[in-house]
Formats: C-alpha cells, structure tokens, sequence
C-alpha cells in the first residue's frame, strides 16, 4: 500500500512550562499542508524502514510505530517531501500514518496512548484529522472544523533546529506563558479557523519559540520580513523551528521570493474536499 503523511503548521504554540516528566505542557492548534512525505508498506519477512533523506532502522519513527502495534512483518519505504527538522512534524507525519494503516481493530484509545509514546505529535497524525487543539504535551486532542482556504509559502533554511535544544532553551530563559491567557489566545485561532477568517487568523498567530529562537536566527528574521514584504496577512515560525512559514488570503498570487540562503515552498492549507 501507498500512504500520504501530510505535514504540519502550528497556528498557534503557547508552551506553559516544564512538567515533572520531562515534557513541556503546551497549547497548540495544527493544520494540516498539502505537503507530504510518500509511504510504501509492503510484506515482509522482517520489519524494515528506508528513508531516502533521513535514517532508516530501529530510530525511525516509522519503524517504532510499526513495532509499537505488533507488526515486524513489513517493509517500509519512505519518499520524503517534508523537511526534515522544521517545525512541519515529518518524522511524527509518517510515524501516525503507519499506525492507522497497520492498526487492524486497535481501538482509538489505545490507538492515542500508542502514539503518544512515540512522540508528542504523533497522535495529532494518528488521528486522521485535518485540524486541532492540543494541550498536554501534544496528547490531548480536540478535532476542529476547519474552513481555512488559503495558499502558503515555506521557508526552509539550511540548519535546522533541533527540538530538544529548543525547548532547553526556553527553559534556560525562562520564556514560558501564562495558562489563562494562553487558552483565551488559543480560542481566538479556533474560532478564526473554523470561521475561515483568514484576517482574525492572521492577528492571533502565536509562537512561544519565537521570543527564544529569532533573536540569534538573523536568516528566520529575513524570511518573515521578506514574506510580509511579498504580502502575506502573516508569517510565523511552525513548531521549534525552522521553517517560517507566510499566509496568502485565497485569490492573492503567490509572490516570487528573494535568495536569502534556504528555499521557498508553495503549498497551502489541506482540505479533505
């Protein structure tokens, strides 16, 4: 079987503080792109994983994800299309995705707790939806109606940023946000997103990671000026980082973007119709 793993933009990321497990307790709302890594599962006599631009073998998400519902009897290919270490969920994307395919009757409780143990986003993607909120440190879903229409363009730098160094810097700065005023900020991206309101939308983006990682990141700083300068109603870090990613309100052409030293992605937000 071939599968799509769509990635992922967070419309919004609010990280509250550390928890006594190890973890950030977040707020967050992610939507689907229609960018995607390409899956080819087949039988086989031993689990396998292959990754044309990332590690295969037993780091692979993928393979762990397959190995967490029971199934060590398949080949798995991965075509990636997403960027690797960009805040888009690549990793997490094709590690939900082989856990719906090979899931059998799993049910959808243990279906999450699977998930979550291979990684924060992981049931966001093992969830089929194409938009959410999540609270906890990513386990704790609540599905959205989305009506987001709208074209997007990805920056994707050179150099990465690895999430675990994120997140240890924000702890080294203390740079975390109040709960209450988190989850009145979060409402407002819902409601926009399920409205479609594109303008609202564009007003309520937030990313905690932003304080932390545009201050010594000059090349994220140029590409959301240089997506505001080509007309984006917004642009916003997705996740840890580093891909910035700008908004263009449906209709708008989507601009030629300048060489400033990574590269540029058209896509737009993903809708099941």
């Amino acid at each position: 079987m071939t599968l799509a793993a769509f990635a992922k933009v967070n419309l919004g990321l609010w990280v509250l503080g550390p928890r006594d497990d190890g973890f950030h307790e977040i707020i967050t709302v992610l939507h689907l792109i229609n960018l995607y890594d390409e899956i080819r599962i087949e039988p086989s006599s031993a689990l396998s994983v292959e990754c044309d631009a990332c590690p295969g073998g037993p780091e692979n998400l993928a393979w762990k994800a397959a190995e967490a519902v029971g199934r060590r009897d398949v080949a798995i290919r991965i075509k990636k299309g997403i960027p690797v270490a960009g805040g888009l969920g690549g990793g997490s994307a094709d590690a939900g995705a082989v856990i719906r395919a090979l899931r059998g009757k799993l049910p959808d409780e243990e279906l999450v707790s699977i998930a979550a143990r291979i990684g924060s986003d992981v049931p966001f993607f093992a969830s089929g939806w194409t938009s959410a909120i999540a609270r906890g440190r990513g386990e704790s879903l609540s599905p959205l109606r989305s009506n987001l229409r709208a074209g997007i363009i990805l920056f994707v730098p050179k150099d990465g940023v690895d999430t675990g160094w994120a997140y240890g810097l924000l702890r080294k700065e203390r740079i975390y946000e109040d709960r209450a005023e988190s989850e009145l900020a979060a409402a407002k991206v819902v409601s926009a997103a399920e409205r479609g309101d594109i303008a609202e939308l564009s007003r309520s983006l937030h990313n905690t990671f932003e304080r932390a990682i545009l201050p010594i990141r000059p090349d994220l700083r140029m590409a959301k000026e240089a997506l505001l300068t080509a007309g984006a109603s917004a642009a916003l870090l997705s996740g840890s980082g580093a891909v910035v990613y700008g908004i263009f309100p449906e209709g708008k052409p989507l601009a030629e973007m300048p060489d400033i030293g990574g590269r540029w992605i058209r896509t737009g937000f993903w809708r099941e119709d």
